[in-house]
């Protein structure tokens, strides 16, 4: 996270998930800043955390989380992306 905190201290997942959203975003940028010598790294990111960054964190997933959280019906959002 990059606020320093950890998923417990959020009362709402959704705001969790807006804030593990940030902070991966914010450590692929600095990775991507490094150029050449950052690539392994961004790659290897990429593999270990494939499930959040193409399904927990994308855009839609988290409006559906807020939906159910103020007690809404989902909706299908059909352009997914991270950012």
């Amino acid at each position: 996270m990059p606020d320093g905190k950890t998923w417990k201290d959020y009362s709402l997942r959704s705001e969790a998930k807006e804030m593990a959203k940030a902070g991966a975003l914010k450590y692929i940028d600095e990775l991507i800043g490094q150029g050449e010598s950052g690539l392994g790294t961004v790659l290897q990111y990429r593999m270990y955390h494939y499930e959040d960054l193409n399904i927990n964190l994308i855009y839609s997933n988290i409006e559906n989380v807020k939906r159910i959280e103020e007690g809404l019906p989902l909706v299908n959002i059909t352009s997914d992306h991270l950012v």
